[in-house]
């Protein structure tokens, strides 16, 4: 985990807001601003800060970022344990949502893992395999007014959309089965899928990932990668450096210094 320090008044904004769970949670990470100031807060590494966060799992257990914030702080214990339990054994609630919760439930509960390992092949079985261009202007059309109630290809593409981001529980999850599949995804033919897991390979493995080469990664999308290597893993960058051009290289870097992370169809990768 990077750590960052979090001082002044953000510092103390993040902390008010997340102390006794001030500010609403939600399920949806974009409607979620509790969860949001928890994923900040998670990096600091701080105990005070995880200490707070546990508090706001309490009072709001509905709250995706959350769970995504023990589960990425490694700030679970046992007395949160009942709580994550209901909800990702709760059939009515969002998917990300169960997810999330069952991430951080992963060194309690293995079974917990493997549901929410599970949801994510059976999310790229389903998406892995589309062009997601073609999928969105099937989408686009089947959803156009006057045609009467969504066809199948728009219903499909909301799925993909509204269930997309439960996908980073790859950058934290540590069995085995995330490995795999992270590595399975680096081949997809959906781009967005594709980009996603090239994100988490390179966090979590940048030699395979430098080793396996570009593949179906643009000159752009791969130059962006070996920038998240550089950054994530200085003793990386010389050889992330090597494996594009140079221009290439200079100008991912800038931009991940002035944006954050490269195309993060999530919104998410960035609090990690």
């Amino acid at each position: 985990m990077t750590r960052t320090s979090i001082r002044g008044k953000a510092g103390c904004g993040l902390r008010d807001a997340v102390g006794g769970a001030k500010v609403t949670g939600s399920a949806i990470f974009g409607t979620d601003p509790l969860g949001s100031a928890c994923l900040v807060l998670a990096r600091t590494g701080s105990t005070a800060d995880f200490q707070l966060i546990q508090g706001a799992a309490r009072l709001q257990p509905k709250s995706w970022g959350v769970w995504m914030a023990l589960a990425y702080g490694e700030g679970m214990n046992a007395s949160l344990v009942a709580s994550a339990e209901n909800v990702y054994q709760d059939a009515s609630a969002p998917l990300p949502l169960r997810v999330a919760a069952a991430t951080a439930l992963e060194p309690f509960d293995a079974k917990a893992a493997a549901y929410a390992l599970g949801q994510m092949q059976s999310f790229v079985a389903e998406f892995g395999g589309q062009d997601a261009l073609v999928a969105a202007l099937d989408a686009l059309r089947a959803s156009t007014p006057g045609r009467g109630e969504p066809g199948p290809a728009a219903l499909q593409h909301a799925r993909f959309a509204n269930n997309l981001y439960m996908m980073s529980a790859l950058l934290v999850l540590k069995s085995e089965v995330a490995h795999q599949l992270t590595s399975q995804c680096l081949t997809a033919t959906n781009q967005v899928i594709r980009r996603l897991c090239g994100n988490v390979a390179a966090r979590r493995w940048p030699d395979e990932l430098l080793r396996a080469g570009q593949g179906l990664f643009t000159d752009y999308e791969y130059a962006d990668l070996a920038a998240v290597i550089a950054v994530y893993w200085p003793e990386q960058a010389a050889a992330a450096a090597a494996a594009v051009p140079a221009d290439k290289f200079a100008e991912a870097r800038s931009k991940i210094t002035a944006s954050g992370i490269p195309f993060d169809d999530t919104g998410v990768l960035s609090y990690f």
